[in-house]
């Protein structure tokens, strides 16, 4: 492996990750490595398996062809969380020097291994790529800065960005989708509303080169994005397969900060809308066998009804995540049962939990220990 432009390694952005996040960016050798995924053909047929020649290597090797995949086999979550724990593959973000128009761009690509996308499911799909990237000026120093957004971007100067150790861009990591922010809070969009919080530490991640892999005609997952397909979403293409975002990076820049007054349009929506935002103010967690019982108290506002509580319980590291579960309420308070893994074993568990309205605005998370 060739070393990294060392400007690559200077700027890398430090992800703020939602305390709820199951699927951080990882190494997308996951995908290729996690027992049962196959590499597959439109129609099914199997042309390697996970232990039995499926690599990221392969995916440049083989007679490849429109309509190829790798299915993820099984539950994503613990699949995610295996390599989430697993140093060889945690914490990682692909990074690649871009010369367009004169300037020069610094791409972070983040290979997550599952999006739910949506809190009822709406859209979710195994895989899931997104990018960062900052443009530098003649001088060699940060000037603009473009973070990926469901179909779309938002675009900045550096001088209006936080940055974290001074050379280090903060990206608020939205849950549920991926999506990435300059700041944490609300962010209203089309569908729905994207919530990332600050409360856990930013991570510089480890920088990983892109392979002959990045230009591979197949999809990260086998979501096929279409009515009655596997999940509703569609998986991901290969990084160098995505259009603008690889192959013009100032025109995929322009192109999102065309889209700024629609940005700023949001933080009316957002100040407008906080009237409206459930609020947890209380939060209890016990165990009952194998469950977990999860007592819950609401703000009585009548404009803060909240419909679904979203429940993740969380060992002692709280990166990772044993169970993500979106649960139906109704009332201002109440108890819902969550399964508790067998992966928590006798340690010690911590359940996290947020409301969800029917706008899918969402209140701030509260932690609690499991009693």
């Amino acid at each position: 492996m060739s070393p990294l432009d060392p400007r690559l390694e200077r700027h890398r952005p430090a992800l703020v990750y939602d305390s709820q996040e199951a699927y951080r960016a990882m190494s997308a050798a996951s995908l290729t490595d996690h027992q049962g995924n196959t590499l597959q053909r439109r129609t099914g047929a199997v042309v390697a398996r996970a232990g039995a020649g499926l690599s990221l290597a392969r995916l440049s090797t083989y007679d490849a062809k429109d309509g190829d995949r790798i299915d993820a086999f099984g539950d994503p979550l613990p699949a995610s969380r295996r390599f989430q724990a697993d140093p060889t593959y945690h914490e990682r973000v692909y990074a690649r020097v871009a010369r367009d128009r004169d300037r020069v761009w610094l791409q972070y690509w983040l290979w997550c291994y599952y999006n739910p996308k949506h809190l009822l499911g709406f859209g979710r799909h195994e895989g899931d790529w997104e990018v960062v990237q900052i443009g530098l000026d003649a001088a060699g120093k940060p000037e603009l800065l473009t973070y990926s957004q469901h179909a779309g971007a938002e675009a900045r100067r550096w001088e209006d960005l936080e940055v974290h150790e001074t050379d280090h861009p903060l990206v608020y990591v939205a849950p549920l989708s991926h999506a990435c922010y300059f700041e944490a809070g609300a962010h209203p969009y089309v569908f729905g509303v994207d919530h990332p919080d600050d409360t856990l530490e930013p991570v510089l991640p480890r920088l990983e080169e892109l392979g002959d892999w990045e230009a591979w005609i197949g999809r990260w997952g086998a979501s096929t994005g279409v009515l009655g397909g596997r999940f509703g979403g569609l998986s991901p293409a290969s990084p160098a397969r995505q259009g603008q975002k690889w192959s013009s990076p100032s025109a995929w820049h322009l192109r999102a900060r065309g889209a700024t007054p629609l940005r700023r349009a949001r933080r009316v929506v957002r100040q407008v809308g906080k009237a409206t935002y459930p609020k947890l103010t209380g939060l209890t967690a016990e165990r009952a066998g194998d469950r977990v019982l999860v007592g819950y108290e609401l703000d009585r506002a009548t404009l803060r009804r909240a419909t679904r509580l979203l429940v993740t319980l969380h060992p002692a590291d709280p990166r990772q995540v044993l169970i993500s579960a979106a649960v139906p309420i109704s009332g201002r308070e109440g108890t819902v049962e969550v399964p508790l893994p067998a992966a928590a074993g006798d340690d010690e568990v911590v359940a996290r939990a947020s409301a969800f309205n029917a706008l899918r605005q969402r209140s701030d998370p509260l932690a609690t220990p499991v009693a």
